[in-house]
C-alpha cells in the first residue's frame, strides 16, 4: 500500500475555513467494503459532499469529498482508511473552498 498526500494550504483551525478533502480508495471488492470505508468520516465528523463508488476487475474504487475537516482530522482520517483490511490504496489531496 503506497499512501498519497498532496498537502493542503495553510488554513485556520477552523473547519469551516478548511477546504474540501477528496480521498481516492482502493478496496478488495466486498459486500460490505464501501460501508466499512464511510465508518471512519462519521468519526471524524466529516461532511460528505460527493461519493462515488465503481467496481473494477476484483476491486473497489471510491471518490469521496469531504468537508469540515481540519489538517490534523484530515491526516487522521487518511490514516485511518490506510489500516482497514480491505484497502489497498488511499489518496488524499485538497480543492479549495
Amino acid at each position: 500500500m503506497t499512501p498519497v498526500f498532496a498537502g493542503a494550504p495553510a488554513v485556520g483551525e477552523d473547519a469551516g475555513e478548511a477546504p474540501k478533502r477528496l480521498y481516492l480508495i482502493e478496496a478488495a471488492q466486498a459486500g460490505d467494503a464501501l460501508l466499512r470505508i464511510l465508518e471512519p468520516f462519521a468519526h471524524c465528523q466529516a461532511t460528505l459532499a460527493d461519493v462515488s463508488c465503481r467496481a473494477a476487475q476484483g476491486a473497489v474504487r471510491v471518490r469521496i469529498e469531504a468537508e469540515g475537516l481540519t489538517d490534523a482530522r484530515a491526516e487522521t482520517l487518511r490514516r485511518k482508511l490506510a489500516r482497514l483490511p480491505a484497502v489497498t490504496s488511499v489518496g488524499m489531496g485538497w480543492r479549495g473552498g
